[in-house]
Order: C-alpha cells, then structure tokens, then sequence
C-alpha cells in the first residue's frame, strides 16, 4: 500500500513538471546585440563595443512576451544566462590595442564575459505598449573569471516575430574588469575609475544560426 502511495505522489509530481515544463517559453540570443563599456578620464575618454550576445531567456506565462500583454507587477518566473566572447569586443584603436585588452582581460583563462539575471521583478506596467517593461534584478557578471553580484535594472521590449529586445546598464570599478594600470595604458585607463556598461540583446523563439564562438 505504502509502495502504491508512492507510486502515485511520483505519477503525479512528474505529471506537474511535465505541464510546468509545457508552459515553460524559451528565447535565443539572435543576431543584432549590442555591448559597450565606456570609461577612461578626460581628454582620454575611451570605448569598447561589440555585437555578439549569446545566450537563452526561459521564463513562464506571467512574463510579458507580447506588446501590451497585461501581467502583475511583482516578481516573475524567468532566468536570462548568457555570454560575450572577449574577442567580439573591439575598440576604435586597432588591433594591436584590441590584443592588449585581451591579454588584460585574461582571455586565456577566461575567453567569455559571462552574466546571468535572476530574481527579476516587473516593478510596474509600460503606459503604452510602446514602451518596455521595466524590471529589477539579481545579476552575475562573470568577467576576467571574477564573479560580481550586484542589482541591476533590466527593460525587456516585446517585438514583433516572437522577438524580445533586453537592455540595461550599470556601473562597474575598473578593477573589476581585470585590467591592470600599465605604462601604456595608463593615458586610457586608471584603476578605480568607474567604467560603464550597457547592453541591447535580441533574443527569438527559433535558435540562431550565427557564428560559433569559443
């Protein structure tokens, strides 16, 4: 009899998974993200951008997917993960500053920026559907192989063809990216300056045939 019970809790259990599973949508990075990071001190301001964003959104059937699809502000059942190759990140110096950066950015142990949203709450509802919805968040941000926590806003726009365009910013010590003041980069970058970050991410339903990055 016990064995039977068991029996059932698991059929039914597994029953619930299956259906949450079902409800379950998930999105693909597609081509068409944007990165920049910005920092350095005047008259040497400098810039890093890139346009390869890779990753997968899962989020269930209260997450907002539709324009003006009306849902409950609070906290919503989704996770975005991904990653940045370092080598998609370029700067308008040439390729000679771009390897220095690599090497700074410990690209050998490291090769991918990596960052992952959770805990995401709808903090209010767009006026118009023209507008995104707008989150709060937990993030990691995983970059030269150390991990920062921090809350981040993130802005979540649903766009036509079961697409959805994410994008935030933040601000980050320069430390933290990995880089070291040296004698040749110190008219560019300086240790404890806050550099800033921010992002566009396109992601769809079908998964994307783009470039395989390491």
């Amino acid at each position: 009899m016990q064995c039977l019970q068991l029996i059932l809790v698991f059929a039914l259990f597994s029953a619930g998974s299956i259906r949450a599973a079902e409800k379950a949508v998930r999105f693909f990075g597609q081509p068409g993200g944007q990165v920049s990071i910005q920092g350095g001190h005047k008259p040497y301001d400098w810039e890093v951008q890139g346009r390869v964003i890779e990753g997968t959104i899962e989020c269930g059937t209260g997450f907002p997917i539709k324009s003006g699809q009306v849902v409950k502000p609070g906290k919503m059942q989704a996770s975005m993960q991904g990653f940045i190759p370092l080598r998609s990140l370029h700067t308008c110096y040439g390729s000679l500053i771009d390897e220095f950066m690599y090497s700074q950015m410990n690209e050998t142990n490291a090769p991918r920026i990596l960052f992952r949203f959770n805990d995401l709450i709808l903090t209010n509802l767009p006026p118009n559907k023209n507008l995104p919805y707008r989150f709060n968040s937990r993030a990691e941000l995983v970059i030269a192989g150390v991990t920062n926590h921090m809350s981040m806003p993130v802005s979540v726009m649903p766009l036509g063809g079961d697409k959805l365009r994410v994008s935030g910013n933040t601000f980050i010590k320069l430390a933290n990216l990995g880089l070291q003041a040296s004698r040749t980069a110190s008219l560019f970058i300086q240790n404890g300056d806050e550099v800033k970050l921010s992002f566009q991410w396109l992601v769809g339903r079908k998964a994307s045939r783009s470039k395989a990055w390491r």
